[in-house]
């Protein structure tokens, strides 16, 4: 499975056609391969716990037909007392079988 590099413009009128049949999708910042880490969302509260947040895709449920087709992974660190994430730390994204 390949990704298109940008949006398919050419199908902006089969879109306003058919809105109901589409969903439009915009990447998360952190996801770009260009993003620096780490980044700060709200300052330190001094308790920080490191986190990781996992996102498995797969082609079904089937464990012995089926198969991981993306991973992502975000690390970040969370405030207990002030519940609520710091900073994010690090990403990670895999496409067809990672």
């Amino acid at each position: 499975m390949s990704l298109p590099e940008a949006f398919p413009l050419e199908d902006i009128p089969h879109i306003e056609a058919s809105p109901d049949d589409y969903r439009l999708l915009e990447r998360v910042p952190l996801t770009k391969s260009d993003a620096t880490f780490p980044v700060t969302l709200h300052p330190p509260a001094g308790d920080e716990r490191p986190f990781v947040v996992a996102d498995v895709e797969t082609t079904g449920l089937d464990t012995e037909a089926d198969s991981i087709i993306e991973l992502g992974l975000v690390r970040g660190e969370y405030s207990p007392r002030e519940a609520r994430i710091t900073s994010i730390t690090g990403a990670l994204s895999r496409f067809e079988d990672p």
